[in-house]
């Protein structure tokens, strides 16, 4: 295993580099062990001083630390979280979005679907197949919607380390309904109690939800290489926003887009 120091400074050194211009206040970096499987994590708490991270810029952060990761056979997984320096002291309580996951579900990590996106968009010496560009984008969705599955599990049951029910927070990722989410989405007057974060996901995830059906069903749909990497940002920009909204919006709106009103 490597030392921890050793890669707490890689991880900082690349966060910095390549979410430049964006001055990043600090990276903190901690062990944790899933308590379902009891695997290790390294928790990076990203504190930063901006508007907004770059999507883009953020997904060269994932592969570079995942491609050392694997060259230096680092066991832990890496776990992110964005924070403004005023969110520090609320933040370790409430769970995040891209938190390690509870047993089986460890395979449907959002930022693992987006690597994977931007992998089908990579490496092409000449146009393109067309079954990449559109695969890319069905896949970047996934990574959206797990990312909601999973916000929805941690903030109704409770995060990796909580003492709450394995097979519980399993029920719960597994309750989301795509259809019954984008419609909940879109009851415009419901949506607007909520803040620009979680109303920005919502925007995309319908976005997304609409263009994946329209790739995967429709045959003469074709798109260019500028079009499906747009299709990833707004995918990852859609992560980055909900995983930015405060604990009890984020709650709320896990509990507006899953329970169903009674009759």
């Amino acid at each position: 295993m490597a030392d921890f120091e050793e890669v707490k400074k890689f991880v900082t050194d690349t966060v910095k580099k390549e979410l430049a211009p964006t001055r990043i206040v600090k990276v903190n970096m901690r062990e944790g062990i899933n308590s379902s499987d009891g695997e290790p994590s390294y928790r990076i708490d990203i504190v930063f001083d901006g508007d907004k991270i770059d999507a883009r810029k953020f997904g060269n952060v994932l592969l570079a630390v995942d491609a050392h990761f694997w060259e230096i056979k680092e066991e832990h997984v890496p776990v992110y979280s964005f924070l403004k320096p005023e969110d520090e002291e609320w933040y370790y309580a409430p769970p995040r979005v891209l938190t390690a996951a509870r047993g089986g579900c460890d395979t449907m990590r959002p930022d693992n679907y987006l690597a994977t996106a931007r992998k089908l968009l990579s490496g092409h010496k000449g146009r393109p197949r067309q079954s990449d560009l559109k695969k890319a984008v069905s896949v970047a969705y996934y990574a959206v919607f797990y990312a909601l599955c999973r916000n929805n599990a941690d903030c109704l049951i409770g995060a990796t380390g909580a003492n709450a029910s394995g097979p519980a927070w399993r029920q719960v990722f597994r309750a989301v309904d795509h259809g019954f989410a984008k419609r909940r989405c879109r009851v415009s007057h419901v949506m607007a109690k909520f803040p620009p974060r979680i109303r920005a996901f919502a925007s995309r995830f319908k976005a997304l939800q609409d263009k994946r059906h329209e790739v995967d069903y429709d045959p003469e749909v074709t798109l260019s290489l500028a079009e499906s990497q747009a299709w990833l940002d707004t995918a990852a920009e859609a992560i980055t926003e909900l995983g930015g909204a405060p604990i009890k919006d984020r709650r709320a709106f896990a509990a507006w887009v899953t329970v169903k009103d009674r009759l």
